[in-house]
């Protein structure tokens, strides 16, 4: 199975990094849901043309794993509804890490790590693609 990986630090990206809960989404007017996905789109094309990551063609077929370091955790159905801006960025037609984000072109899981001092991790989001 081939890995490749994303990870968006919030050293490098700052704090929109990290996935914001779909609570505070849903209280957004519809133009800031749309500025937040086109900035995991430019994270995402970043990323990619720093590794030498190609971008997803139609017959491919991806597991999807999004491990979240927050240093609030959130709820499961929140965690994976907060994810939603992230995979759309992800299969915009400027990045195509995934083809499409229905299940003929991808299985997805997404999990959460608490980040803080005393673990010694950092806020960020790592998207893991295997083939």
């Amino acid at each position: 199975m081939k890995k490749e990986t994303l990870e968006f630090c919030v050293d490098k990206y700052g704090r929109g990094a990290v996935v914001k809960s779909v609570n505070l989404m849903q209280r957004a007017h519809w133009s800031k849901w749309t500025k937040i996905k086109k900035q995991f789109t430019v994270m995402c094309t970043n990323e990619m043309r720093l590794h030498g990551i190609k971008g997803a063609t139609e017959r491919d077929k991806f597991v999807l794993i999004i491990t979240s370091y927050r240093s609030r955790l959130l709820d499961e159905d929140n965690l994976v509804a907060s994810h939603k801006w992230l995979i759309d960025g992800l299969r915009s037609d400027w990045c195509k890490f995934i083809w499409d984000d229905d299940p003929a072109h991808m299985s997805l899981q997404v999990r959460q790590v608490k980040a803080t001092k005393a673990t010694g991790e950092k806020p960020r989001t790592v998207v893991e693609r295997y083939s």
